[in-house]
């Protein structure tokens, strides 16, 4: 699988979608810190994720990050 992130259709998504679409590595969380380390996706929080070089809107990630309990 050469970018995993091309199948996420959002610029914004969590860490459930992300272990998702990374469910045939045998390591997902090795590549997620891989491709952090990469630049390919930024997180935003712990569990929320954009990604990297796209545009995004900073009050919906507001609303994302600070959402209701």
């Amino acid at each position: 699988m050469k970018n995993p992130l091309k199948n996420i259709l959002t610029n914004k998504f969590d860490y459930n979608l992300l272990q998702h679409v990374l469910h045939e590595y045998r390591f997902p969380r090795n590549k997620i810190r891989s491709m952090l380390l990469s630049g390919e996706m930024t997180r935003v929080k712990k569990g929320l994720y954009v990604k990297g070089g796209s545009s995004f809107s900073l009050p919906v990630l507001a609303n994302m990050v600070y959402g209701p309990s």
